[in-house]
C-alpha cells in the first residue's frame, strides 16, 4: 500500500480526503501535502495549513514538521 497513487495524484486526493473529512489524522497530512506541494492541482497553502492543523491538533508529529515547513 502506498501514501499516494503516484499515476494520478488526483485520485489519491480523492481517497484522502474523504478519510481526512471523517478525522484520519494521517489521511489529513496526506492531504495537506498534495495541497501543499500542489501534486495534481495548484499549490494552496492556505488549504494545506488547513489540513496540517487538524492533523498536528490530534498529535500528529510528520503533519507538526510539515507545518512548520509551510510557516517556513
Amino acid at each position: 500500500f502506498v501514501a499516494y497513487d503516484r499515476a494520478d495524484y488526483r485520485t489519491a486526493l480523492k481517497v484522502w480526503l474523504a478519510q481526512a473529512e471523517q478525522g484520519d489524522a494521517a489521511a489529513q497530512n496526506y492531504v495537506g501535502e498534495i495541497y501543499a506541494k500542489g501534486l495534481g492541482t495548484a499549490p494552496d497553502h492556505a488549504k494545506a495549513a488547513g489540513w496540517f492543523e487538524k492533523s498536528v491538533a490530534q498529535g500528529n508529529r510528520r503533519a507538526m514538521i510539515n507545518l512548520g515547513y509551510l510557516y517556513e
